[in-house]
């Protein structure tokens, strides 16, 4: 039984290394002053949500909320591993920017499956020889990811 959810969570994390986009979702995007913020982090293929993660401080520089109050550093007040990633009173009126920067991720891809990836990703601007010399293909990236309330 072990072996089976062993082998579920790896193709579980599989899926998820390969699906690019992170996306933040509120349960409510209008709320007043008081109602509670609840907020999610998914990864997702387009728009097609395939996984919800909990808060990853390590791998989190900047977790805030900017309303017209200020800035509140939500990196500070949120534990990690927690699901959803915000679950707050609303504590301001208007609207609330929330936003977030990851620190690095890092792929490694074989050749074609790079050339392919890039072209999925409307990525057209950037040039990569299809060199067969050189079998992988490296990139490091951030995610800089922006809700709405």
């Amino acid at each position: 039984m072990k072996k089976l959810f062993g082998a579920i969570a790896f193709f579980i994390l599989m899926l998820s290394a390969f699906a690019h986009e992170y996306i933040l979702i509120a349960n409510k995007y209008r709320i007043a002053k008081g109602d509670t913020l609840e907020v999610h982090l998914f990864v997702a293929d387009g728009f097609n949500i395939e996984l919800e993660r909990p808060m990853q401080t390590a791998i989190t520089k900047k977790f805030e909320m900017i309303t017209e109050n200020g800035t509140i550093d939500l990196l500070a007040t949120t534990d990690n591993g927690s699901l959803p990633v915000i679950n707050r009173r609303a504590d301001f009126e208007g609207l609330g920017l929330i936003h977030t920067e990851r620190g690095y991720a890092r792929i490694t891809l074989p050749t074609a499956k790079f050339l392919s990836y890039l072209k999925e990703d409307h990525i057209e601007n950037i040039k990569v020889k299809n060199d067969s010399s050189k079998k992988f293909r490296r990139e490091r990236y951030t995610r800089y990811i922006k809700c709405l309330v």
